[in-house]
């Protein structure tokens, strides 16, 4: 991977943080981790610094190495990773963004008070200002009733899935490529276990995961299956939810 492929994909990976309940300046190494995105030794300070110079992420100003590294969503970074993304969000949600920058300039503490570790399967609260004002619906608890009979059948098709990316070797991807849908797919079945989760985490977590499989699987005997599971989650979604994922 490239430099500059790695800084794209730790904004990505921010906007992933934020997404799925984040929000609070996080440290660059537990989210790679989290991600699993591969980089060499300098280049997490490195970004750090060099998104910081270009207004993308607000950070800490004393990191000296890759260990304190850190930083979140400027609104113009959340701009940048969803010219990326093709997924462009609201104008109150760039002011969101604006507003926190605001409160980080008030004198009350430093910079580096607030950081949090990200760990897998663990989500990090949001502000009150992110609460309230950009995500009520995508916050809001959804519960999953593991009675259904097509809850059993999405379980047992989501392990499926991901023996078939483990185990096909003609998935035209890289390792890196396949670790990460691994990575994704495994906390997808995670989230799927639980009782109650957020919207967003549903989508995110679970939906985006699969999406990310199929299409990776598309160009094997897996494809069909893999499209019916992400159409089965919509359907499960919206029918014992009432969770319309399509326009989350």
């Amino acid at each position: 991977m490239k430099y500059s492929e790695f800084t794209d994909q730790i904004m990505i990976s921010l906007y992933r943080h934020d997404e799925q309940g984040g929000g609070d300046i996080v440290q660059f190494r537990k989210l790679a981790e989290r991600y699993g995105l591969q980089f060499r030794p300098g280049w997490l300070l490195n970004a750090q610094k060099d998104l910081q110079d270009q207004g993308l992420v607000r950070g800490p100003n004393n990191s000296n190495s890759d260990d304190n590294a850190a930083g979140r969503l400027t609104g113009p970074g959340l701009r940048f990773v969803e010219e990326l993304i093709d997924t462009p969000k609201g104008e109150e949600t760039y002011l969101a963004y604006q507003h926190m920058d605001d409160l980080d300039r008030e004198p009350s503490g430093s910079d580096s008070q607030n950081i949090v570790a990200v760990e897998a399967q663990e989500t990090v609260s949001a502000s009150d200002y992110l609460e309230a004002s950009i995500i009520p619906a995508a916050d809001r608890l959804v519960r999953l009733d593991h009675n259904q009979p097509q809850y059993a059948e999405i379980s047992k098709s989501i392990i499926e899935v991901i023996e078939a990316v483990r185990t096909t070797n003609d998935l035209g991807i890289e390792p890196d490529e396949r670790d990460r849908v691994l990575r994704s797919l495994e906390a997808a079945s995670s989230l799927w276990e639980a009782v109650q989760l957020k919207a967003i985490q549903f989508k995110v977590g679970i939906l985006m995961a699969v999406e990310d499989a199929a299409k990776a699987l598309k160009a094997t005997a897996k494809a069909t299956a893999a499209a019916l599971l992400v159409d089965a989650i919509k359907s499960f979604a919206k029918t014992h939810i009432g969770l319309d994922l399509d326009n989350l």
